[in-house]
């Protein structure tokens, strides 16, 4: 004779599945030592949690969360922003940098153009 045992309904997993959080069914029986019913209590504890877990990541998994979705977008067009901007800024950066140059070269050729229109006034003194 053959018996078939079938998964109890979610309702009475779940049911027997809080009760395994709350007492060990473990203490009492008579082929176990405490360490062991501890041991295995606990491995029942934590083959619950993995459970959930394995639940919880197939929900994930098997369906886009768009609230999640939703502010990845919102945060995707801020981080666009803020690149711009960045840019915008380094940009500004090198042209500030290179007018200051430009303006210092451009002094330069204006002081060497004095010096040279001064030394040749000079020149020009001491031979009048």
């Amino acid at each position: 004779m053959t018996t078939t045992t079938s998964a109890p309904p979610p309702s009475a997993a779940t049911a027997q599945d809080d009760a395994v959080l709350v007492q060990n069914p473990y203490a009492s029986h008579p082929a176990l030592s405490p360490l062991e019913g501890e041991v295995l209590w606990e491995y029942a504890k934590t083959a619950r949690l993995v459970r959930k877990l394995s639940g919880i990541a197939k929900d994930l998994g098997g369906r886009p969360n768009e609230e999640l979705l939703s502010q990845l977008r919102v945060l995707e067009r801020k981080m666009g922003l803020v690149l711009t901007l960045f840019k915008a800024s380094v940009w500004a950066v090198i042209v500030e940098g290179e007018e200051a140059e430009q303006e210092m070269l451009a002094k330069q050729e204006q002081e060497a153009r004095l010096r040279a229109a001064n030394g040749s006034r000079v020149e020009h003194d001491g031979f009048a």
